[in-house]
């Protein structure tokens, strides 16, 4: 079922939420715009064919001033998903899922994410619901047989391989401009080894030291075979 609403579902596991050492901040004080703005989050994920499943979110955000930081506010817009047509069903599920739980998101002073997306291995319960549930949006999704043990296995990978880029990055909105990159190994369900490699790459910033864009490029080698995954964070002003 190829990774694209198991992982909005699945809570990180263990690990550091953005690769490689943490810059510092380009500006002392974090000060987003007060207008509305648009965050659109636009996940990527490679198939075993070669396709790709692309879902694409775009949010009403709000940047709300407290005593000793940020809540950022949320509303979902619009959800489009591009899938192959064998995977039409998983895709309407997709579609419609109601995305709760990914707003508000609260910020330090600095703009880091300390409470959201951001989550730790304290979420285990929560992702193992998140488990069950897809296996069960799998069972009901109208998949043959054969297709319904591949997304199994697929689900199986990705939670084994979810702390390589689930998290949103703690500094989404304050990273500095450029890129970076992080490698670690991989340990799959079915005994076999893995790399994973990791690069993320920032653009802005905008007013108030905001990023404009952030992207995540996740690279799976297992067995020989190389996967590309993507997640890109875009912010606009409405």
């Amino acid at each position: 079922m190829l990774m694209v609403g198991v992982a909005a579902l699945l809570p990180s596991l263990a690990g550091p939420a953005l690769v490689g050492a943490a810059p510092p901040l380009r500006h002392q004080h974090f000060t987003p715009p007060r207008e509305p703005l648009v965050l659109t989050r636009t996940l990527v994920r490679g198939l075993r064919d070669g396709r790709q499943i692309v879902v694409r979110r775009s949010y009403a955000v709000e940047f709300v001033a407290l005593d000793d930081g940020y809540r950022v506010n949320g509303q979902l817009l619009e959800t489009t998903v591009e899938a192959p047509p064998r995977l039409a069903a998983l895709a309407e599920i997709e579609r419609k899922r109601p995305d709760e739980g990914t707003f508000p998101i609260e910020l330090d002073r600095d703009g880091r994410i300390r409470s959201g997306p951001h989550r730790t291995p304290a979420d285990a319960p929560v992702a193992e619901a998140a488990l069950t549930q897809t296996r069960a949006m799998i069972a009901t999704s109208g998949l043959t047989g054969a297709d319904q043990r591949e997304a199994d296995h697929q689900l199986g990978q990705l939670a084994a391989a979810a702390g390589a880029g689930g998290q949103w990055p703690a500094d989404l909105f304050t990273c500095a401009s450029g890129e970076r990159q992080e490698r670690r190994a991989i340990a799959l369900p079915d005994g076999e080894q893995g790399e994973v490699i990791v690069s993320i790459r920032a653009e802005g910033p905008i007013e108030g030291g905001l990023n404009s864009s952030v992207v995540r490029t996740v690279t799976t080698v297992v067995a020989g075979s190389t996967r590309v995954s993507s997640e890109a964070w875009n912010i606009t002003r409405r």
